[in-house]
């Protein structure tokens, strides 16, 4: 059990390390596709959630 917390805490990092320096460039790519700002926040924010779901669970 405490291996597997040691390994999402680590993969949490991780994540927050490539992600956080990346916000804005993977928002920019989001808005090639969906050139609504408002659109491509939703699909960013909900996009963020379903990997941090998946990656925590």
């Amino acid at each position: 059990m405490e291996q597997a917390c040691r390994e999402k805490r680590g993969a949490s990092e991780a994540f927050l390390k490539v992600f956080l320096p990346n916000q804005n460039r993977i928002l920019s790519f989001i808005l090639c596709y969906v050139p609504n700002r408002m659109d491509a926040e939703d699909v960013f924010q909900n996009t963020t959630f379903v990997l941090w779901k998946n990656l925590t669970s």
